[in-house]
């Protein structure tokens, strides 16, 4: 997929506080962007304080402790691993440059409701000619 200069790609990772409600509460860990500046992807990536209030730019790898209750009513925990830059670049690297890896038509490809109906996504997005470069 072509996207033009100044579009950005944006990534939370949380975890809902109890998987038996996943409409409630979260815990956002990160917020990872990738903006496209003159023809080539930056990564940012943000840490969340645990008020969920702020997020920091971070530059350094990072262990955060997640937890939460699973389906069983059980409360477990994991130590989430924030990537540092040069491991986002490591993962994402086609050669020199960084590219993204998530967005594929075919997962853009879903019904949405919008303001007036219901419509898909990439229909939604050529009838606007976001898809010219």
């Amino acid at each position: 997929m072509g996207f033009e200069n100044g579009s950005i790609l944006i990534k939370k990772f949380y975890y809902p506080q109890d998987l038996r409600k996943p409409e409630q509460e979260k815990r956002i860990i990160e917020t990872r962007l990738l903006i496209k500046e003159d023809y080539a992807w930056k990564p940012l990536n943000y840490i969340w304080n645990k008020e969920q209030t702020e997020a920091i730019l971070n530059y350094v790898r990072k262990q955060e402790l997640a937890r939460w209750i699973d389906n069983e009513g059980t409360e477990r925990s994991v130590s989430y691993a924030v990537p540092n830059s040069n491991q986002y670049k490591n993962c994402r690297a086609k050669g020199e440059n960084i590219t993204p890896i998530g967005p594929k038509a075919a997962l853009w490809s879903k019904i949405f409701s919008l303001a007036l109906s219901d419509k898909n996504q990439l229909g939604y997005f050529y009838e606007k000619e976001f898809w010219r470069n």
